[in-house]
């Protein structure tokens, strides 16, 4: 064995690993939403609204996606969390 094939196989055992560590407690990933009262579609759709009062986009904005690092998106989101915060 050659040390590439030595390097990947120590690769895959560490990315398995961590992959099973991931699965090993499905409980505790499950446990913060079960702590959450349940979201009515009123619920969902104040919120949304807010989204949009804010002036967040809604939906893709094709491949590239959102710059959330924008400012004009941090003062967008900025103000939809004051909004959410006077609920």
């Amino acid at each position: 064995m050659n040390v590439k094939h030595l390097a990947a196989a120590g690769l895959a055992v560490i990315g398995m690993s961590a992959f099973a560590q991931q699965g090993k407690d499905p409980a505790s990933a499950t446990a913060a939403t079960r702590d959450r009262p349940a979201l009515t579609r009123a619920d969902v759709l104040a919120d949304l609204q807010m989204w949009k009062r804010a002036g967040l986009p809604v939906g893709g904005r094709g491949q590239a996606g959102v710059d959330v690092h924008a400012p004009d998106y941090q003062a967008a989101y900025a103000g939809y969390l004051a909004l959410r915060a006077q609920r």
